[in-house]
């Protein structure tokens, strides 16, 4: 199986090879091009979300936090009718799923989600926070593989995933940076994702 070109963080995470190893997995070519779909309109159930939480610089409260929740279950309720969009809409409300179950909107677990979702999660995480929110700066290196690692040992990630990306950290920095136009700045609301950084701030996943 031919290496799938790299470019962005979802689509490098998961390149293809030949068989799997600590640094690689295999994904079909095709898998690819609709994961790279779903990374580009994960985030589009926060066209839903009012523009005063979106921007908010202070934590959120609890009402706020909880309507922030509801994007990836607005995303899947967006994308789920559009033909040829099955698995896309699934993987993409997936996104803020956790492999033990305490992630949302759903609370599944890793038996119950595909590859594809838990390459997903990882990328967004890891492009989420290198990025500049208005409610904190973004990480550096040692600070996002530090944050990556934690999120792995904590159970919050698939580590296999976490292991691909680590191994390539450097490579999936600067495409993440590229997507951002070099400076590491959100690309506006639909782009807004992740997990909120302890380091940084109290926020809820968004």
């Amino acid at each position: 199986m031919p290496r799938v070109r790299s470019r962005s963080p979802t689509r490098a995470a998961s390149r293809a090879s030949p068989g799997d190893s600590p640094s690689t997995l295999t994904f079909p070519s095709d898998h690819c091009d609709k994961l790279e779909i779903a990374g580009l309109l994960h985030d589009l159930g926060k066209l839903r979300v009012p523009d005063q939480i979106l921007d908010k610089p202070g934590r959120l409260d609890e009402n706020e936090r909880l309507t922030m929740k509801c994007h990836s279950f607005e995303t899947q309720q967006i994308l789920r009718n559009i033909k040829g969009f099955e698995e896309i809409g699934a993987w993409a409300a997936h996104h803020h799923e956790e492999p033990g179950g305490g992630g949302y909107p759903f609370g599944l677990d890793a038996a119950q989600l595909p590859l594809e979702a838990r390459i997903l999660r990882v990328a967004d995480i890891f492009q989420a926070m290198l990025q500049h929110r208005p409610y904190r700066p973004g990480l550096g290196r040692e600070g996002v593989r530090e944050f990556m690692l934690g999120l792995r040992d904590q159970g919050r990630i698939d580590a296999r995933i976490g292991a691909v990306l680590l191994a390539h950290l450097d490579e999936m920095i600067a495409l993440a940076l590229l997507d951002d136009g070099g400076s590491g700045a959100p690309r506006g609301h639909v782009a807004r994702a992740g997990v909120a950084s302890p380091q940084a701030d109290a926020r809820v996943q968004s």
